[in-house]
């Protein structure tokens, strides 16, 4: 009895599937590199600018909101600084009533008051 030893083909089926493997591996990295290179983000990024910067800052708000109200959450928790509160509100809102809009002067020296605060943010005069 004598048995042939037959070569093992699957060693270097399996050398040649890992080596075919990392060929492709390497040549996916290359073009994942060549796409995220510095220049090419760089002109991504002076492209889309504006856009990428009122997103930001849109989502900057939705947080900055978020936090906002989280603590008022908790301040209106605590038993007695939330009535104080709509007390002081209530207060300020009496209070301006009667300074800018009780009378008609002090109308209009809020209306040039804000007139100019309307300048001041648009950059050009009112109409």
């Amino acid at each position: 009895m004598s048995q042939e030893v037959k070569p093992d083909k699957s060693k270097s089926v399996a050398e040649t599937e890992v080596s075919s493997g990392s060929t492709e591996l390497q040549e996916m990295l290359e073009q994942i590199t060549s796409v995220l290179s510095l220049d090419r983000l760089q002109e991504f990024f002076d492209r889309y600018k504006p856009i990428i910067l009122t997103v930001l800052f849109v989502l900057l708000g939705i947080f900055a909101l978020k936090v906002v109200f989280a603590i008022l959450e908790v301040v209106n928790q605590i038993p007695l600084l939330s009535p104080f509160f709509e007390l002081l509100g209530m207060t300020y809102a009496a209070w301006f009533v009667y300074r800018y809009i009780w009378k008609a002067e002090n109308r209009s020296e809020l209306r040039q008051y804000w007139d100019a605060i309307i300048e001041q943010v648009t950059g050009k005069g009112v109409a």
